[in-house]
């Protein structure tokens, strides 16, 4: 992927011109483990494995995928489904090469946020899983030297009974949690020998803007951070160059 043009899109919102299929044929329910089934099938499409849409580390088809899943339920119910599909790391697909747009085949409420690396992508992506009687949320984070040379796994960062505000806590998880990956990357390369003049060099190229919304150097695309936050992160990189003039 490296090379592809910033797009300053919100990636969390997923970026795909089909529809999910949510007319799953599935048996009359009448308890929560079903019902469970029922929603993680609902989210899986029928149109994986044809259009050129694949997944993004296996390959199964919408079919096959739900298949597999149904199979683990009616073998070992509730607790096999789950089994099942940390197994299979949620299904995380990769949709069109084009246009990326990262989620969880088995989960309604993706986000996400791309770190533009020196012209490398890592990708963060963190979805919501509602079983039966909490919440999970979980993150899975990729790049492509990952996926070259090897395997990504989600990994469980929250649990959360179901009379909370899932939806306040996700927010605020994947904002927290891509700030620190925010500062801890940019001490890391002001570190290095040359880091900050890497930056005003990169922007002078276009490839670094002091919003850190634009270009393929250092860029955070799919989540705004705080004004404040960008600012005094931009003046840190000026107070490491010797003799650049501040703006």
């Amino acid at each position: 992927m490296v090379g592809i043009k910033n797009r300053g899109s919100q990636v969390h919102k997923v970026k795909t011109k089909f529809k999910r299929n949510k007319n799953v044929d599935l048996p009359q329910t009448e308890n929560a483990d079903e019902n469970f089934l029922d929603k993680i099938l609902a989210h899986i499409p029928d149109y994986f494995g044809k259009f050129g849409v694949q997944l993004m580390e296996y390959g199964f088809s919408g079919n096959e995928v739900k298949n597999l899943l149904i199979e683990s339920f009616e073998k070992s119910g509730t607790e096999g489904l789950i089994n099942e599909l940390e197994n299979h790391n949620f299904f995380m697909v990769f949709v069109d090469d084009s246009l990326p747009s990262n989620y969880s085949l088995v989960s309604g409420k993706n986000w996400c946020v791309w770190f533009w690396n020196k012209f490398d992508i890592e990708e963060f992506t963190f979805f919501v899983i509602e079983f039966p009687s909490e919440f999970k949320i979980y993150l899975h984070e990729t790049s492509s030297s990952i996926r070259l040379y090897g395997k990504a796994r989600s990994l469980e960062i929250g649990v959360y009974k179901k009379e909370v505000d899932i939806e306040k806590i996700f927010k605020k998880i994947v904002k927290d949690y891509m700030l620190q990956v925010f500062c801890s990357e940019l001490d890391h390369k002001l570190e290095c020998d040359g880091g900050s003049q890497e930056f005003i060099d990169a922007m002078d190229e276009g490839e670094f803007s002091k919003d850190f919304d634009t270009g393929g150097f250092f860029n955070f695309e799919g989540i705004d951070f705080p004004k404040k936050i960008k600012t005094m992160a931009y003046q840190k990189i000026l107070q490491n160059v010797e003799d650049y003039p501040e703006e």
